[in-house]
């Protein structure tokens, strides 16, 4: 077992001596192998199983004791049983040893990180061996390092280095790991090769699965253990109910809307199939429950599965809060932008956070008669959408006849998407996990700055709110002086215009007979 240690990656005394017996093993059992016999086949794979999670193989008791361990690794990983040494199976043996090992490497990742610098072990290691260091620019004393490989790291790169690329990451989504392994070579005066990337791409999964399991261990200290926990408590402006207050309805207004430029290409990283813990994703098994509850999509030409066959994930469908925060996120798998993406959200909504939601969507309109009615939901279109709607839609649906929304626009998400576009380039061929860890480390950071940015933005909201009640007061005071026999009320105003638009579904005879003379008189006046 290879650890970290302030004085450097410590394995202890039995793991060396079992990395050295099994190799020596596997060296024996290939000589066979290159010899004929059938048998030492599948020897082989097991020793090399071995070597890979860091177990012992004893050769001799092969049957009794390491057949089971080697079928189920063979049959977890789905590989051909006929190939002895597939990239799928070491890529399962290498995340198994790299999990066996994470909860170690978070104790030695807090230890070195709340630990002095400057200072390091006393005592001497039981044994010493040679690595490759990869830093930035300082030369520190050899301890936080992370290793490339899960048992025998021949390259171990400083945590300093792998901090800065994942803030990197979070700053600047489309700055890839192969662009930040092209800078540390400029830096060290060293030519790029392939297995720099390879290297460092591991260890960067590595150290951000140390970082998820420390936050894991902060979530359960804090009582933050619940599911939907970041859903109760990422927006305060949203979340926190005041007492004495009165209500407000909409109780909170979000928006939710599909981007189809977060693709990922079929079939890509299939070799690869663990699973990202995200924080934010409603599972395929939720939406599914919802494809037949509604046979409409927000547009005719993705309205059905499996339209797009190139892309195993066609776009992401995401709600936001009116002020930014991400709520739910939801891949488009193997369609366009269904109806059951949008009801699989408001159910999520309404289960979180309960009655008397406003929710703004391009087909708002049509979403009505679900499970929104029976919850007092009100489905908005959003401003710039809903123009583009008939003038009956816009004035059931628009935002701007529709009270408690104030002005708000309900196209957050598309302020969202200018941003997480940016990452569209580097998950178009990413594994699904890498494409989910990449999304989460995108829309983490976006709801950092978020919140960040709340204050200023309420108190600019305020301002501005003030401003227009002073300047139109103004002037609906001049126009009631200069009209006093009429009455403003607005909201019949409304009513009024919809029964009219309802009345005259067809257009009246008259008026069709005057624009057929007007068309006439049109074509006379040029003869």
């Amino acid at each position: 077992m290879t650890v970290l240690c302030r004085s450097g990656p410590q394995t202890s005394s039995a793991g060396l001596s079992c990395i050295r017996h099994n190799q020596h093993e596997a060296e024996q059992l290939r000589a066979q192998q290159a010899q004929g016999k059938p048998y030492c086949l599948c020897l082989l794979l097991a020793a090399e199983v071995a070597i890979e999670t860091g177990t012992f193989f004893d050769a001799d008791n092969f049957h009794d004791s390491s057949q089971d361990h080697f079928n189920s690794t063979a049959h977890d990983s789905d590989s051909d049983t006929n190939s002895i040494h597939t990239r799928e199976v070491r890529n399962a043996n290498m995340h198994a040893a790299w999990s066996a090992q994470i909860h170690v490497l978070a104790d030695a990742y807090l230890h070195w990180k709340h630990s002095p610098r400057d200072n390091t072990e006393s005592h001497q290691a039981v044994h010493r061996f040679h690595i490759i260091k990869i830093d930035i620019f300082n030369y520190h004393p050899v301890f936080g390092l992370l290793g490339c490989s899960p048992t025998t790291p021949t390259v171990a790169i400083t945590l300093q280095c792998l901090e800065l690329c994942h803030q990197l990451r979070h700053r600047q989504s489309s700055f890839s790991i192969q662009a930040f392994t092209k800078v540390l070579c400029a830096l060290h005066n060293v030519t790029y090769i392939k297995s720099f990337h390879e290297q460092f791409t591991i260890a960067f999964n590595v150290y951000l699965a140390i970082i998820r399991e420390v936050q894991s261990r902060i979530d359960v200290a804090l009582g933050r253990s619940d599911p939907d926990w970041r859903l109760h408590n990422s927006c305060p402006a949203c979340t926190v109910k005041q007492p004495d207050k009165v209500p407000l309805f909409p109780a909170s207004l979000s928006a939710m809307d599909g981007n189809n430029s977060a693709k990922r290409m079929d079939s890509v990283g299939s070799t690869d199939h663990r699973i990202f813990p995200s924080r934010y994703m409603i599972t395929s098994s939720d939406v599914d429950r919802f494809k037949d509850d509604v046979s409409l999509s927000a547009n005719s030409a993705s309205g059905s599965e499996n339209t797009v066959h190139m892309f195993e994930q066609t776009g992401i469908f995401l709600s936001a809060c009116r002020h930014g925060i991400i709520q739910t996120l939801t891949e488009m798998r193997c369609s366009g932008e269904l109806a059951k993406y949008p009801l699989a959200t408001i159910n999520k909504l309404i289960d979180v956070f309960g009655d008397h939601l406003g929710i703004g969507t391009n087909i708002g309109c049509s979403l009505r008669k679900t499970k929104a009615a029976d919850h007092h939901l009100i489905l908005a279109v959003n401003a710039f959408h809903g123009h583009a709607h008939n003038h009956k839609c816009q004035l059931q649906h628009h935002p701007l006849y529709l009270c408690g929304f104030g002005l708000e626009d309900l196209e957050t998400c598309e302020r969202v998407f200018t941003a997480s576009n940016a990452a569209a380039p580097l998950i178009h061929h990413a594994s699904h996990f890498h494409y989910v860890q990449f999304l989460e480390l995108h829309f983490g950071q976006w709801d950092i700055d978020k919140y960040l940015e709340l204050s200023w933005f309420l108190l600019n909201n305020y301002k501005q709110a003030l401003t227009m009640i002073s300047d139109y007061t103004k002037e609906l005071e001049a126009y009631c002086a200069t009209f006093p026999e009429e009455e403003l009320d607005f909201e019949s105003w409304i009513a009024e215009e919809f029964a009219y638009l309802e009345a005259v579904a067809v257009e009246p005879a008259q008026d069709a007979t005057a624009v057929e003379y007007i068309e006439a008189l049109k074509k006379l006046e040029k003869c």
